[in-house]
């Protein structure tokens, strides 16, 4: 209820922006209610896209409870936000942490995460490297880490005995001290903040991440701390070299370029934290970097903090215990201003995040600096137009690539596997089963995102071969791209401690038998990946029907932008799929065209894969791949039929095909932000469809989950070739667009 009514005084502000987003609206200075209050709004704007948590409800029974006054006796809230598109998010997603404030009077972190959250909500489907982004990472942040010291903007946290909070006092509740890195038991995990971020990293296995802060101008990468540290006079030191340094400065130094200059000069200085802010003891940097692998007890040790214990919580030592994978994180220490809290006017707008400038405002400038380093989480290869569905021997193959999220390509190289993708592992791609076709060497990685990149300037490198050789057998085969990333990561000079790389990032490019798992979330090293691959990682290639002399070659469908690891578009998801070219007013009673959108049959009972197809009875052959060998696939015919002022599509399993199962089915659009069928050369409708009886259609209604037709099979033998499954009624017109991704059946 408390949040409600917030909302009502401040979500205006952000968050709960309508739907016409203003990216010339400047930025505005947020206070600890308003922060609260947008997330709720974002959260219910966008669920798919974004989940809001309380860390002092998540792990209340982990110890993360205490009183802190944030104003009318309100104990603060943690907010522990997720941001990504849900319905995309596996065990492999990469993901990223996100520390807004561990000093709450440090201003400018918070408002970046608040409006990095907004933009990516509101400009997903619409942005093709945001959608993308969105589909192939995930955020987790913590907007006010400390929201004690943001809500009151004070550096600390609120001391739990009754005293002031000083730095210097009895009472040093410091956050950035709080982290068992060389830090005694007792003065480690004694703030709810630092407890919170421990549990955080407990659920999961974040790969790279960045602690704002302000009061100077730096970027910075560890070390941080005094065991790795050399004097270099009065109030200097220089940092020894990490077993990860290779990787820390090539990302530091994207990020750094992505943040932009300021008359002429970067505008962030970068090196470790040890040389440009200071050492510490008990950092949550170095703690991400090295708390599963640095020596134990020596220099992560076990905490046992004396507060916010008796009535509240205790915080047992096993917390800081962690397993081998848990805490391999990559850190950055940004630094945002002089200014620990510069003036309003200072934030800029967000058209200032696509349009780089010297004049450039503290927000738009570290909103890319963080899309910079998501971008680089996990290395990937970009199909920049669409993969063939079906290819001739003797006119080749072409396919634009474009590797992205790395630094560089060792190698890419196309090759091809006899049969259907769902029979091979993906070891088989890297044995000498699989048939070279085309290849490149070493080539630099491409820039994917909305200030580097632009519809005129998009990069891409072209694998292709005249003819295919006479050893790939006619019929089915499965195509897929091979790369290889950033081997260089693993060069050293002399590391501190002497050690190969150690963090999550390096050696997922590094190592083939590096498997990270912790509470569900896997990273999975390898030395060559394979492209596309399912977002689950379990299956890869694209099938491909190599034809016979005089077959017909199938188009394949027509795309706009490029095709990403998981196989989904990486431009915007609600685009055309491909035409329903139906019947007009004058065309009489029938007419037909092809829907070539690949029909993924996952009903039990259901194998094999075909093409949809509208065929109005004109002699149209059933193209497709057909049941492969032992299967029975399911061929369904859409009819198109003109009666009077509507237009019918008729759904009916091809003649020749294999029974529908009894069941609960529904015909369902993929991968979509809204479902639309709309009359061609026609903006998408904003109203649902007619449906005919007892059939569903969803519209562009919140909640469809793409789902286009429900129909039922009743008879135990299930629904022969030729009965007619369902129906859409539509309006007469020249012709319809689907947009969206995939077409699947699936039972309800």
């Amino acid at each position: 209820m408390v949040l409600r009514a917030l909302l009502v005084v401040f979500g205006a502000l952000w968050g709960a922006a309508s739907d016409n987003y203003d990216l010339d609206k400047p930025y505005k200075a947020l206070s600890y209610e308003a922060m609260l209050a947008g997330f709720e709004a974002l959260e219910k704007k966008f669920p798919d896209l974004l989940q809001v948590e309380i860390a002092e409800e998540k792990y209340k029974t982990r110890g993360v409870k205490g009183f802190r006054d944030c104003g009318g006796g309100q104990e603060c809230k943690t907010l522990i936000v997720r941001i990504g598109h849900k319905p995309s998010l596996t065990a492999f997603t990469p993901e990223v942490f996100l520390s807004g404030a561990l000093h709450g009077n440090e201003r400018l972190g918070p408002h970046t995460v608040a409006y990095l959250a907004e933009i990516l909500c509101h400009k997903f489907g619409e942005d093709e490297h945001i959608t993308w982004l969105m589909k192939n990472r995930v955020i987790w942040a913590m907007p006010m880490t400390n929201p004690y010291g943001f809500k009151h903007n004070v550096r600390e946290e609120q001391c739990p005995q009754g005293g002031g909070g000083s730095h210097f006092g009895s009472c040093d509740m410091d956050p950035n001290r709080d982290f068992p890195y060389k830090q005694s038991g007792e003065r480690c995990m004694r703030t709810i903040t630092a407890r919170a971020v421990n549990e955080l990293y407990h659920d999961h296995l974040f790969q790279l991440a960045i602690s704002f802060h302000g009061g100077v101008r730096s970027l910075s990468y560890e070390w941080g701390s005094y065991d790795h540290a050399v004097s270099c006079g009065p109030n200097c030191y220089k940092s020894k070299e990490t077993p990860d340094q290779i990787a820390e400065v090539y990302i530091g130094e994207q990020i750094r370029d992505a943040a932009g200059k300021a008359f002429g000069r970067d505008w962030y200085p970068l090196g470790s934290m040890d040389e440009l802010v200071y050492p510490v003891n008990g950092g949550m940097e170095d703690w991400s970097y090295a708390g599963s692998w640095e020596k134990a007890p020596e220099t992560i040790g076990t905490c046992r903090p004396p507060t916010f214990g008796g009535k509240y919580a205790e915080y047992p030592a096993s917390r800081t215990t962690y397993n081998q994978w848990e805490v391999r994180c990559l850190m950055y220490l940004a630094e945002m201003d002089n200014s620990k809290n510069p003036p309003e006017s200072t934030y800029g707008n967000p058209r200032g995040i696509f349009s780089p400038s010297d004049k450039d405002g503290h927000i738009s400038r570290n909103i890319r600096l963080t899309m910079k380093m998501i971008e680089l989480l996990k290395p990937d290869v970009i199909f920049r137009a669409a993969l063939p569905t079906s290819l001739h021997r003797d006119n080749g193959v072409e396919v634009q690539v474009k590797p992205a999220g790395c630094q560089k390509a060792e190698f890419l190289k196309l090759v091809a596997l006899p049969g259907a993708c769902a029979t091979h592992r993906e070891a088989d791609f890297k044995t000498s089963s699989a048939i070279d076709l085309a290849a490149l060497s070493e080539h630099d990685c491409f820039p994917y995102n909305s200030w580097e990149e632009t519809a005129n300037s998009a990069q891409s490198l072209v694998l292709q071969r005249s003819t295919l050789p006479p050893a790939l057998a006619t019929g089915e085969v499965c195509l897929a791209v091979l790369a290889q990333f950033d081997k260089h990561w693993g060069d050293q000079n002399h590391p501190d401690p002497l050690k190969r790389p150690q963090a999550h990032v390096t050696r997922a490019r590094l190592d083939p038998e590096y498997r990270a798992e912790n509470a569900g979330k896997i990273v999975q090293g390898r030395d060559v990946w394979v492209f596309p691959h399912s977002a689950d990682e379990k299956t890869f290639g694209v099938d491909v029907r190599l034809l016979n002399p005089g077959e017909e070659l199938v188009p394949s469908p027509a795309k706009e932008g490029g095709t990403s690891t998981s196989g989904g578009q990486a431009k915007d998801p609600v685009e055309i799929v491909d035409e329903l070219r139906g019947p007009s007013a004058t065309s009489g009673v029938t007419a037909s065209a092809m829907l070539r959108v690949p029909l993924v049959t996952q009903a039990e009972g259901m194998g094999g894969s075909a093409l949809l197809l509208v065929d109005g009875g004109s002699g149209l052959p059933v193209v497709g791949r057909g049941p492969r060998s032992g299967t029975s696939a399911v061929v369904v015919n859409v009819e198109a039929r003109h009666n009077g002022d509507a237009c019918y599509l008729s759904v009916k399993p091809a003649n020749g095909s294999s029974n529908v199962p009894p069941g609960d089915y529904v015909i369902r659009v993929r991968d979509h932000t809204e479902l639309h069928l709309s009359p061609s050369g026609e903006a998408p409708p904003t109203t649902s469809l007619i449906a005919g009886p007892a059939h569903k259609v969803a519209g562009v209604a919140e909640g469809s989950h793409g789902v286009l037709m429900e129909f039922s099979v009743e008879p135990t033998t299930g629904a022969p070739p030729g009965e007619e499954l369902g129906h859409l009624k539509l309006p007469a017109a020249t012709g319809y667009k689907l947009y969206g991704r995939t077409l699947t059946i699936e039972r309800a």
